[in-house]
């Protein structure tokens, strides 16, 4: 193995990636990676951007971020941007506005204020295309040496990865559009002159060649996997691992971050230094052609320049033991006992969501509550459903779910479905498809040139769909469910922060888009019959106004936000709550999970007195909201056994109302 990370001394590199399973320390280690950098060249410039929707650098920095690039503080040159795709988006729209009006007004019957509302409502789903095309300009203009970039959980980069086809798709319509205008020209002057809307595709087509190749740049652009020595991290590791392959994206090194090292240790630290030994086997198994650089478990959370900077010194390996840093003074200290782990309420509604930043525990705390709740009320039937692209609820029961509603073994009340959402959009596009072909084949005839443009043109719209539209359509069915009353109990396993708070803006997203498509069949129906069109639009309308007003029953629905007592976390769960409020979705209780518990250990008593600042402030902060607690375990909790025995310790209080 080398001495050193390939990516802490390639010179070459102009993009380095950090992706990995949510909670597992890539911010943390996409920071460090840059400022050990920073250091280690001070004649370059390097930038560090945030990709993630729940944006965690700025707290990794202990600094206020944004969306400009700013200086870290106490650095030279090394700047920092908390990149708002959205933004990068609405000035795409702004600036070539003008232009995309002008291609849908030459390409279809529709009006100009018709397509523009539509392309306006699909144009979101490529807000991440958006940002990686920023960056690249970024790069094109020579102002950095190097771009770090810290991506979103594992399941969503894998999409922002496969964006530029996505964006290609996007470009095919509007070429499409032109494709009518051309022929149009053609036919009536005998030629056809490129102008400004032809430039700005062949622009587009060639940015996006751009980010494809500056992403399988062997030479100037390495992805760095990080993990952490629990089984269902490294599942994730691995299905990521195979997607990057796949696109051709470099991987050299995988940080394994969290691994129990150290002497002088209590009884738990020291069984957890045991039970890592398997899953660290698995590790150098698995990933056998990589580099692995393992970085051992802090006391403490590695926030601000001191912290990181250690942290860099210790994945490049100047720095092997930092336990001085941390034992000083507490060799003999016990902390004062506290009360037992304080459990959830058992919630009277019937619509259960679990959310909270990556790595916090959400999907086993949902999957415990779902057993805890089928055993409690065996006369009730509990689905328990994924809506997260990077499912693990399979991971966490050890048994195979699937797309498919699975009995759970053991419980003959209880079922799980980890939810194929782009399948489901898949198949609504493929009915829509059907329905359209139908309908303008029995009028064309093979007559009207015009018409078969549309035809095209509206078919090629369908992939165009907003953001968070799979996962609507997943939720969609899931209320067909709740309609039929199949099943008295729902719990739902959300994406993480970023992408689930965009999942619960989707369905007034979607019936706008719903709404828009019904308004542009409306333009053809005194050329084709477009009923059968409508009331499939229609029936799509009605379930969207349900799942929204499912949402905000708070007497049907509540979320439960899961968080462990470490400044990210806690930040990210005070911005959570801010949106729940704001879209009037019930929350009523807080998990604080992870929690040390009470010890003389030197190690964990220095991890638990940082901890509890973080619990007081929530406390603090909530006081209208249940606060459980729940203690860290010494190995991750996965299998029937061990989620049935956190159910007991989750709704120990055994509070809420019957059934």
């Amino acid at each position: 193995m080398p001495d050193l990370p390939s990516f802490l001394e390639n010179q070459n590199l102009k993009f380095i990636f950090f992706g990995g399973k949510g909670g597992v320390g890539k911010t943390t280690s996409a920071a460090a990676s840059a400022l050990y950098l920073a250091h280690q060249k001070p004649e370059q410039k390097i930038l560090i951007v945030s990709t993630d929707p729940a944006h965690s650098l700025g707290d990794s920095f202990a600094q206020a971020l944004g969306d400009e690039i700013i200086p870290v503080d106490q650095t030279g040159n090394l700047f920092a941007r908390e990149l708002d795709a959205e933004r990068a988006l609405a000035e795409f729209k702004r600036k070539n506005d003008p232009v995309l009006a002008e291609i849908a007004d030459r390409g279809t019957m529709f009006d100009r204020d018709d397509i523009h509302d539509f392309l306006a409502l699909t144009l979101p789903g490529l807000d991440e295309v958006m940002a990686i095309i920023e960056i690249m300009e970024l790069a094109k203009a020579q102002k950095y040496d190097l771009v770090v970039v810290d991506t979103a959980p594992a399941g969503h980069t894998v999409s922002m990865l496969q964006l530029p086809a996505e964006m290609r798709n996007w470009i095919k319509t509007l070429d499409m559009m032109m494709d009518k205008h051309r022929f149009m020209m053609r036919t009536f002057t005998g030629s056809y002159r490129p102008d400004e809307c032809d430039r700005f595709l062949t622009k587009m087509e060639k940015d996006i060649t751009i980010v494809e190749k500056m992403l399988k740049s062997a030479e100037g652009t390495e992805f760095v996997l990080v993990t952490i020595p629990e089984e269902m991290a490294i599942c994730e590791s691995e299905r990521l691992l195979s997607t990057l392959k796949r696109l051709r994206i470099l991987v050299k090194n995988l940080i394994v971050n969290r691994v129990m090292d150290g002497d002088g240790l209590c009884e738990s630290c020291q069984r957890k230094q045991r039970e890592q030994a398997q899953p660290l086997a698995e590790i150098e198994e698995k990933f056998a052609d990589l580099h692995r650089w393992p970085v051992p478990l802090l006391p403490y959370q590695v926030q601000g320049l001191d912290r990181l900077t250690e942290y860099g010194q210790l994945l490049a390996g100047v720095k092997k033991d930092m336990a001085g840093d941390w034992t000083g003074g507490l060799e003999h200290e016990c902390l004062e006992k506290t009360p037992q782990p304080i459990g959830l309420s058992v919630s009277s509604s019937r619509f259960l969501l679990f959310g909270g930043k990556g790595g916090v525990g959400k999907t086993t705390t949902a999957v415990a509550t779902a057993l805890h709740l089928a055993s409690r009320f065996p006369g009730k039937r509990v689905l328990l459903f994924s809506t997260d692209p990077a499912h693990s609820v399979s991971d966490s029961l050890n048994q195979e779910v699937g797309d498919q509603i699975t009995n759970i073994d053991g419980y003959p009340n209880l079922y799980a479905q980890e939810i194929d959402a782009q399948a489901l959009l898949e198949e609504f596009k493929d009915e829509y498809r059907g329905v359209i072909d139908g309908v303008f084949d029995s009028f064309m005839g093979g007559r009207s040139s015009r018409v078969a443009f549309d035809s095209e043109i509206m078919d090629q719209l369908l992939d165009l769909a907003p953001p968070g539209l799979d996962e609507m359509m997943a939720l969609m069915e899931i209320m067909e469910l709740v309609e039929a009353q199949e099943y008295d109990i729902f719990i739902l396993d959300t994406a993480p922060t970023g992408h689930l708070l965009r999942f619960l803006e989707t369905p007034d997203l979607a019936r706008e888009w719903f709404m828009t498509l019904a308004r542009l069949l409306l333009k053809y129906r005194r050329i084709v019959s477009v009923v059968e069109l409508n009331e499939l639009v229609i029936k799509l309308m009605k379930q969207v106004r349900r799942v929204r007003e499912q949402l905000v029953d708070s007497a049907e629905t509540e979320f439960i936000a899961v968080t462990i007592p470490e400044a990210m976390a806690v930040a990210e769960t005070e911005r959570l709550l801010q949106a729940l409020d704001a879209l009037k979705i019930a929350s009523r209780q807080v998990l604080i999970n992870m929690v040390t518990p009470p010890s003389d250990c030197p190690f964990c008593s220095a991890k638990r007195r940082e901890e509890e600042e973080y619990i007081q402030q929530l406390i603090a902060q909530y006081p209208s909201h249940h606060m459980a607690q729940t203690p860290q375990f010494s190995h991750p909790i996965r299998g029937m056994e061990e989620l049935v025995q956190f159910g007991e310790i989750l709704y120990r209080d055994e509070g809420g109302a019957k059934r």
